[in-house]
This record gives C-alpha cells, sequence and structure tokens, in this order.
C-alpha cells in the first residue's frame, strides 16, 4: 500500500535459451522464494482466495472492523503517557495497549529517511529474508525484485522482508531509530553471547504479515 500500482503480465513460459527481459528476471526470482517458503502450495494457490480481488471489500471491510469489543486494547499517545504511567497502568499489571506516535515523538531518523521510493533505491541491491524452506534455511529476495512484486503483485497472503541481520549496507538501518523510553532495561544483554535475534525490520504490501504469536 502507498505504492502506485502498474499493469504486470505474468510469465508462463519463456525461451530458456533467450537472455530473460527485465520483468521476466524479478518474476523469475519471486516465483522460485515462493515456491521454497510454501511449497504445499501451487503458484496459483497464492490468489486462490481472491482476497485482493473478487474477496476485496471483505477484506477491508475485516481491517475496518477494528476491536471487538470496541476498545479492548487501549490506545495511548507517546507524547501524553510518561514512563511512570506506563509502569503503572500497563507494564506492573501485566496489560497490554498501544502506543503511537513515538517515532515522531522521540525523532527517529526513520520518520525522515524511511520512505518507499528512498528504501528501495538505496537497498536495491541488498538481499532480505522472506522466510525459510523446508529445511530450515533463510530465502532471501534482493530488493529491486521485491519492489517490482509489490507493485502488481495480488496473492491472498503475500511474500514480505522480514529480516535480523543488519550486515554491510543494512547496518545502517540501526542508526535510525532507538528502542522507545518505556523500555529502558535491556534484559536480553544478560544471556550475553547466547543472546536470542531481538530486532528485525519488517517491509511488506497489503495484506502481508504474520499471525499473532
Amino acid at each position: 500500500e502507498g505504492l502506485v500500482s502498474s499493469p504486470c503480465a505474468m510469465v508462463a513460459f519463456f525461451d530458456s535459451a533467450a537472455k530473460p527481459s527485465a520483468d521476466e528476471e524479478w518474476e523469475r526470482h519471486v516465483n522460485t522464494a515462493k515456491r521454497k517458503i510454501r511449497s504445499e502450495l501451487s503458484l496459483a494457490d497464492w490468489t486462490k482466495f481472491g482476497f485482493a480481488t473478487a474477496r476485496a471489500k471483505e477484506f477491508e471491510a475485516l481491517g475496518a472492523a477494528g476491536d471487538d469489543p470496541p476498545g479492548a486494547v487501549p490506545r495511548e499517545e507517546a507524547g501524553k503517557l510518561s514512563v511512570q504511567d506506563f509502569w503503572e497502568k500497563y507494564e506492573r499489571k501485566g496489560l497490554p495497549c498501544i502506543i503511537y506516535g513515538i517515532p515522531q515523538t522521540e525523532n527517529w531518523p526513520a520518520c525522515e529517511k524511511w520512505a518507499w521510493s528512498s528504501f528501495f533505491k538505496k537497498y536495491a541491491d541488498a538481499s532480505f529474508k522472506v522466510g525459510k524452506d523446508d529445511s530450515g534455511s533463510a530465502v532471501r529476495l534482493r530488493v529491486d525484485h521485491f519492489e517490482q512484486y509489490m507493485k502488481c503483485q495480488h496473492d491472498d497472503s503475500p511474500i514480505y522482508l522480514f529480516d535480523n541481520q543488519f550486515k554491510s549496507e543494512k547496518k545502517e538501518l540501526l542508526e535510525d531509530y532507538k528502542v522507545p523510553s518505556y523500555f529502558p532495561d535491556d534484559y536480553m544483554a544478560l544471556s550475553k553471547d547466547d543472546r536470542p535475534p531481538y530486532r528485525w525490520i519488517g517491509v511488506g504490501p497489503r495484506r502481508s504479515g504474520t499471525v499473532m504469536h
């Protein structure tokens, strides 16, 4: 969402002896990734429920429904919720809440730097994880191929970038945000060398994502 859609022709067959066109190249890599991360699905199965086409209105209505019951999860504005209030109202009681406006209130550089156009341009040649294959190995996709996919895909549950490795050019992403002030204690630091993955970047089109876990 947020990108202008463009016409896209799905390539079913092409001459293996000929050099693939730019369109065929990105689609070939995307289809390879799809087959690896969801080996139980055919390529046609990715659109069989029609969430982006025939049933798009149903999906949009579900997304707009909000909490059930309304207000089940409190929303708090970052600039109006102190750390002490967060602790007393939610952390100490073990209650969930959604705090919005943290990047703007705490002046994250990401607010200026993380636009679609600048992200795709800067990291075009970088590869991000999009899932795992049946053996548990990471499946990666280049950002420029993912950009083309985002512009014209109609998948029910689209693939998305979801990575916890920040090496080489991706290391700069870590400078664009900071841990919100509501979470000053880093207990995972106590594990030292055995520290589990604890930070990720996720980038995807509408309908992409994972279930709550």
